[in-house]
């Protein structure tokens, strides 16, 4: 080994097992090992720069996705005669990286979009939906879905006919960008490229109402594959690709997929499902792209037999007893929730839109990809999960207007050294978690970005409301009004209308609420009832129509924007040996809004300890999942798990102990 490759090589080393806890192998991938997030790949970067003495360029990151690519950019920086005195030194000044970073909820960039929020008269030839208006409202909309927003104002009859009427207006114009991949397409060339997606599913039989899942992350296949299966009437089942194999299978079975579709890099995951599985699998290289003939895209383009209210995504989210359930969506809530938002923040064919969140959560799909597509605009999207270092270089290279992002998110751009230069930036939609006043005042006051608030959940496809716009007729304190396509009401526990001011469940009705959850008869009746859909969150609107959101439901615990219910934790520990009974909570955690702390209570005579209940959660939950911390109350004052008088967990007073006993000791620390 060469004196310079020796160099870098115990530097990587060194970094890597302080980082990640992991040894320098070859050609290891931020897949290959769980604990290599976005946070950790942010302070990775972070502790090479300090150990090097370097700064990397934006464009050098998105490329040290593993090990050798690592290597060769560290190449190109480091002054080896400067840096061989200090390893000989060996480490006598170690680097302190303890900045305060985080994780981005999967940092995935997206969409330069806009969209003419009125759109021309001249789509009939286009939209046979202009003649159906009130038979639909009257006989296909379920009850919680029906308001006096006419149904008619949504132009399109299904997200094909939405592409179609963009790519033909502007053919030439730039759709999609993906600047770790150096990739970018035309509205015309992406047409071509879902075509012949399309032109695959139909040589492999995959039909009309078969659903498909995606196991992808940002990456141009999964757009590929979106596009074609909405077009031909599949329904598309994402995957959070950072699932277990355990928790990927059981939406696979419960979704009744029929196909799965995957990325290459997660062979070692996919093999363990087709061991189980009998449906066919396909790999994004399987996917034929090549030039489609004339003849055939005559044939297939001009047209789809989808029906405005037919089912389009299937979103799991978690649930109430640790199982993900199924949001179905249909291609009329994408397309009223997206021209809902296009017009409320005036997008235009300008538009253009960034994607830090993974386009398996609806609000990566809808806020950042069709939002801006209603407006004929375009999209940026990065793959990778090192880019929030990089957020205002990207906004300023591809002159980005809006992006929409958790409030941790927020916090981590806080964190980072980089400041902004773009002129282009002209507000920041955030949601999915409690933001801030502090936050909020501090981002706005350094970067001079607008921060519009609003509520919603997968149940109303994204957002169900939104601060004012533009930024000077905001109100303080609050989460929004509603969108134009739904209603929100307060009830309280025996569904009567609560009056302004008084604090109740946050119930919403309109074109935007999900259909059902797949497959669950009971769950529906109890959550879409007399006309509306019961969030189980909490607040009140006020004499104005402003809603001020309270709580999250049954102590969910949302981690930088990633919904997690303790009951998914709880049924793993349970499965120890040694585990009598488990609760996890939410706790503190200053960027990413809250972490996991799960309290464990033992079988008499049975002994275990912190490292060993890790231990036993790894490969049974995926990564972000597990707790920052797990407590034995054996060991503890608290001597048992407390309960209520029907024997039910109380985790509010497990959070007060937290609070009380363990949290302020560390603050204090």
């Amino acid at each position: 080994m060469s004196n310079s490759n020796y160099i870098i090589e115990t530097g990587i080393k060194k970094v890597f097992q302080k980082i990640l806890q992991h040894e320098l192998q070859e050609n290891v991938t931020m897949d290959d090992i769980p604990q290599w997030d976005s946070l950790r790949h942010i302070q990775l970067i972070a502790a090479l720069e300090k150990e090097f003495e370097i700064e990397i360029g934006f464009e050098d990151s998105l490329l040290m996705t593993n090990t050798d690519s690592i290597k060769k950019v560290l190449n190109k920086y480091i002054d080896v005669t400067e840096k061989n005195q200090e390893i000989e030194n060996n480490d006598a000044n170690e680097t302190k990286i303890n900045q305060t970073l985080n994780k981005s909820n999967q940092n995935y960039f997206e969409n330069k979009n806009d969209a003419n929020s009125n759109v021309d008269s001249d789509l009939e030839d286009n939209n046979n939906n202009n003649n159906i208006g009130e038979s639909y409202q009257n006989t296909l909309l379920l009850p919680h879905q029906k308001i006096g927003y006419n149904i008619k104002n949504i132009e399109y009859q299904n997200i094909y006919q939405l592409f179609l009427d963009k790519a033909e207006r502007s053919p030439e114009k730039e759709f999609i960008i993906f600047p770790d991949q150096q990739k970018n397409w035309t509205y015309q060339t992406f047409h071509n490229r879902f075509l012949n997606v399309e032109k695959f599913f139909k040589q492999k039989n995959i039909a009309e109402g078969e659903r498909i899942c995606l196991i992808m992350p940002n990456c141009p296949e999964f757009l590929e594959v979106y596009f074609a299966g909405l077009k031909l009437g599949t329904i598309i089942v994402p995957i959070n690709p950072d699932l277990s194999p355990q928790e990927m299978l059981h939406i696979i079975n419960d979704s009744g997929a029929g196909a799965i579709f995957y990325i290459s890099s997660l062979k070692e995951k996919v093999n363990i499902l087709q061991a189980t599985l009998s449906c066919p699998f396909y790999s994004q290289d399987e996917i034929l792209l090549d030039p489609i003939q004339d003849d055939v895209q005559d044939n297939i383009h001009k047209s789809s037999n989808v029906q405005l209210t037919d089912k389009a995504v299937i979103i799991y989210t978690s649930g109430t007893t640790g199982k993900p359930k199924g949001a179905v969506l249909s291609h009329l809530n994408l397309l009223a929730d997206a021209k809902a938002v296009s017009e409320w923040f005036s997008y235009d064919s300008n538009t253009r839109t960034l994607c830090v969140l993974p386009l398996f959560h609806n609000n990566g799909q809808v806020m950042t990809l069709l939002t801006p597509l209603y407006s004929g605009g375009s999209s940026v999207i990065v793959r990778g999960k090192s880019s929030l270092i990089s957020f205002w270089w990207l906004v300023d290279k591809y002159n980005v207007n809006w992006s929409s992002v958790m409030p941790s998110i927020l916090s981590i751009l806080l964190s980072l050294p980089g400041e902004r230069k773009d002129t282009s930036m002209q507000g920041i939609q955030c949601g999915g978690q409690v933001l801030t006043k502090n936050v909020q005042e501090a981002f706005e006051k350094r970067f001079k970005v607008p921060v519009f608030e609003g509520y919603g959940l997968t149940e109303t496809t994204s957002f169900s409301c939104f601060n004012n716009h533009p930024a000077d007729l905001r109100k303080e304190g609050v989460v929004g009004r509603a969108l134009p396509v739904n209603e929100i009401s307060i009830m309280d526990n025996y569904g009567k209308k609560l009056p302004s001011g008084i604090n109740g469940e946050i119930c919403i009705r309109g074109l935007n609420v999900i259909n059902e959850y797949h497959g669950l008869l009971e769950k529906n009746k109890t959550s879409f009832k007399e006309g509306w859909f019961h969030t189980g969150d909490f607040g009140f609107l006020d004499e104005s129509g402003y809603l001020h959101f309270r709580t999250r439901r049954d102590f969910l615990i949302i981690k930088g924007g990633e919904n997690i219910y303790p009951a998914e934790i709880e049924n793993v520990l349970f499965k120890h040996p040694a585990v009598a009974e488990a609760a996890a909570i939410g706790i503190p955690h200053k960027l990413l809004g809250e972490d996991i702390c799960a309290f464990v209570k033992l079988r008499n005579g049975m002994i275990t300890n912190k490292e060993e209940l890790q231990t036993h959660l790894t490969n049974k939950l995926a990564p972000f999942k597990h707790p920052a911390n797990i407590l034995i109350v054996d060991n503890l004052p608290l001597k048992d798990i407390p309960k209520g008088p029907t024997q039910k967990v109380l985790y509010r007073s497990l959070k007060e102990y937290y609070l009380k006993y363990i949290h302020n000791q560390q603050e204090k620390k």
